[in-house]
């Protein structure tokens, strides 16, 4: 539940429990009090009963003297007020005031005769009025009044109870809203906040779920979302870093040996006079064959900087498949013959395509540079490129072949196959990784060993929004798959 519909709920909670409590406790005090008022009535009304019986004597309103009254008296009490009225209005007996002269203090009629034979009650007292009657004419009225001393114990007693209850359930209903609240919003942001600070200074922080979805349930899952971006940048920066270090150590260990080969030959070359026309040749050979090889490790390395830090997209032209396709390919016939490898060709494509030419052109050429040096002399490498709507070239290896054509069927595919050594399949996991090499590369003579070339293959592959695949397997060889998308006609 929401913070803001839980207080609002909470408050309406907190408003509406003291009335019910107030409202079940006057039940209950009602109830209590309708069985008590029942009680002292009928216990009342018995001693009135025992009392008229003295009061209706005729002779208690005579005209006499107040010692005929002692009996009233000792009815009479503190609790028990009797008073004795004459027809005419004049109130002669008070058990209040014993001496009271007779005739003294007149009773107007109205108020004599008001209320009679009624059992009155109020919240002190019972009092009743009943005229006495001697051959069928009034000659007085006696009035009792009993005090309520029980009710108003019983009253001060319920009061006790009914206010030590509304206490103890106002304090225990404000416990009850503060642990609330802090198990709701203070217990979750004191340890918000200290995640907060722990993840400030460097420490250790574990993954917290929290299941709540309210404001707070947001606010943690914000943050823990922010903590995971900002350590997988602070791993990613780590993991740059430490790849610019292997970068620098690579580059030095490998510009090493060239140039010390440089030198070596350059010094023969201009410090020595003993070198025949033939040793001279060869030394020059060797010199341009080193300079290109360090051309070629700073191409691939200035390549896969600039794919790395690239802040644009990669320029874009559509071109036809086949035109591009054809363009790519040229020129590895010769040196294929070179190598004395046999190369097959394949071009089916009839799509148009949106690509980087020169990175494309990058791309075959890696691709064709990795195939001749794994692939020995009289052996074969295939090079095609084929769409959806074109079979595949049958020198295909089948252990490959249903799935290159699972992935032709929506794909323009460009298949670079080679007759070498296979690939470990735990290597083939591994082999676009940047600087990785396998021990069957550092085994290559005068070839280059800085482990770009197919990293730099899948870069130019997610940049085209493509992938490549590859697949590798004794006795036949290794085979690489660039899936490209082509372009849809509307």
């Amino acid at each position: 539940m929401k913070i803001k519909y839980w207080l609002l709920s909470t408050y309406l909670l907190v408003m509406l429990m003291p009335v019910a409590a107030i409202y079940i406790l006057y039940l209950l005090v009602s109830e209590y009090d309708q069985r008590q008022d029942l009680r002292e009535y009928f216990e009342i009304s018995e001693r009135i009963a025992d009392m008229e019986k003295v009061l209706e004597d005729p002779s208690l309103y005579q005209t006499q003297s107040v010692k005929h009254y002692t009996r009233l008296q000792s009815i009479a009490n503190d609790t028990i007020q009797i008073e004795l009225f004459r027809y005419d209005g004049i109130r002669f007996f008070n058990s209040a005031d014993s001496t009271m002269p007779f005739g003294y203090q007149p009773v107007h009629a109205d108020m004599l005769f008001q209320n009679l034979y009624q059992l009155r009650k109020n919240s002190r007292t019972y009092s009743l009025k009943k005229p006495v009657f001697k051959d069928g004419r009034i000659i007085g009225i006696f009035q009792i009044t009993l005090a309520r001393e029980e009710w108003i114990s019983s009253v001060k007693t319920r009061t006790f109870w009914l206010v030590v209850p509304l206490v103890a359930f106002f304090l225990l209903l404000y416990l009850a809203v503060v642990w609330l609240l802090n198990r709701k919003l203070n217990q979750p942001l004191v340890r918000l906040m200290g995640r907060m600070s722990a993840f400030a200074e460097n420490r250790d922080v574990t993954e917290w779920k929290y299941h709540s979805r309210d404001e707070i349930g947001e606010l943690i899952h914000h943050f823990e979302n922010m903590r995971k971006q900002i350590e997988k940048a602070q791993q990613a920066v780590l993991a740059e870093q430490r790849e610019k270090e292997y970068l620098v150590a690579a580059l030095a260990h490998d510009v090493k040996t060239p140039l010390t080969s440089i030198r070596a030959y350059a010094e023969a070359l201009f410090l020595s006079n003993h070198l025949s026309d033939r040793e001279r040749r060869e030394y020059r050979t060797v010199l341009f064959e080193k300079i290109a090889y360090m051309k070629d490790m700073l191409d691939d390395l200035t390549m896969y900087t600039a794919l790395r830090s690239s802040v644009r997209e990669t320029d874009m032209a559509e071109v036809d498949g086949e035109e591009i396709f054809e363009m790519l390919f040229a020129g590895y016939d010769e040196l294929c013959q070179e190598k004395g490898v046999l190369l097959q060709t394949e071009i089916s494509v009839s799509a148009a395509l949106r690509v980087n030419a020169s990175h494309m052109m990058r791309l075959v050429d890696n691709l064709m540079n990795n195939a001749l040096r794994y692939t020995n002399r009289g052996r074969s490498i295939g090079l095609s490129a084929v769409s959806s709507d074109a079979p595949l070239p049958s020198w295909i290896f089948a252990p490959f072949r249903q799935e290159i054509e699972e992935l032709n069927q929506d794909h323009v595919l460009l298949i670079v196959q080679n007759e070498g050594e296979a690939i470990p399949d735990e290597l083939c996991e591994r082999i676009f990784e940047p600087f990785f090499q396998t021990d069957l590369a550092r085994s290559k003579e005068g070839t280059s060993s800085f482990g770009l070339g197919l990293s730099i293959a899948a870069m130019i592959m997610n940049n085209h929004g493509g992938n490549i695949r590859v697949w590798s397997s004794s006795p036949y060889g290794t085979t690489f798959v660039c899936c490209l998308k082509p372009e849809r006609k509307g």
